[in-house]
């Protein structure tokens, strides 16, 4: 992922669904992937189906997770 994001890959390019890469690492409960994704500057206010990062890590209550995510900002 690093290699991708040092050669321009873009760290909120949503799939067909409206799915970024951290909601990906959030449902997969990848906390380092999403740690990488956050030095980037992810942007943490992009709803995938209404739903933000933060309310996607909230239902599924991982702690790292929700850390993580808190202390980049994403409360919402």
């Amino acid at each position: 992922m690093r290699l991708l994001l040092a050669r321009g890959a873009s760290v909120n390019l949503t799939n067909n669904t409206g799915f970024t890469p951290v909601h990906h690492a959030i449902e997969a409960g990848a906390v380092e992937s999403l740690a990488v994704l956050l030095d980037a500057r992810a942007d943490l206010t992009i709803a995938a189906k209404g739903v933000t990062p933060m309310q996607t890590a909230r239902r599924l209550n991982n702690a790292s997770i929700l850390s993580l995510l808190q202390g980049a900002g994403g409360g919402r």
